[in-house]
């Protein structure tokens, strides 16, 4: 489709880690990038 993308893994994690966000630090991180990567995409300037 031509749209930028990224992959990103975080070893030890799984399915359903993302919503584990107060117990698990991957969790915690792959929030973090996730915020990072929204507040890119959406930057006017």
């Amino acid at each position: 489709a031509g749209v930028p993308f990224a992959i990103l893994r975080y070893p030890g994690m799984f399915h359903g880690f993302y919503s584990m966000v107060t117990v698990l630090e991957g969790a915690k991180h792959a929030t973090a990038d996730a915020h990072a990567a929204l507040r890119e995409a959406l930057h006017t300037g």
